[in-house]
């Protein structure tokens, strides 16, 4: 039983005890049986409009939380896919850019090749002494 609940039937209980035992006639009796369910009713009608707008306010919290998260959560995706994309155009970058220095390696080392046969070829012709 929540707290509320407990005062509200203590207080009932309490009141009704009270109203019993108090040296009074019946129509007064009856009165302030009547003035104290009123003031109960009040009293609980009270904390029933309390705990709604806490039930209001948390769902608000909940509501406004949630879309924070969503928000956040799509900005990190935004990022993430940000830089994957800026990654793979550097990778892209960079292979194009060692795929041209392997070629240029491999022009060189042909050239260095060719000049080598050229020269082994004119000292293989040259009479020996």
């Amino acid at each position: 039983m929540t707290k509320a609940g407990a005062f509200l039937k203590g207080a009932a209980i309490g009141a009704a005890l009270g109203l019993l035992f108090a040296p009074k006639s019946g129509e007064e009796l009856r009165k302030d049986l009547m003035k104290k369910r009123e003031e109960a009713m009040g009293t609980a009608k009270e904390y029933a409009e309390m705990a709604k707008e806490k039930g209001n306010d948390l769902q608000q919290v909940a509501k406004d939380t949630s879309e924070d998260i969503r928000v956040t959560l799509k900005d990190g995706y935004e990022d993430v896919k940000g830089q994957a994309k800026d990654t793979a155009e550097q990778v892209k970058s960079d292979a194009e850019a060692a795929k041209e220095s392997a070629k240029k390696t491999a022009e060189e080392v042909k050239k260095e090749a060719e000049q080598g046969k050229a020269e082994a070829d004119v000292a293989a012709q040259k009479p020996q002494n």
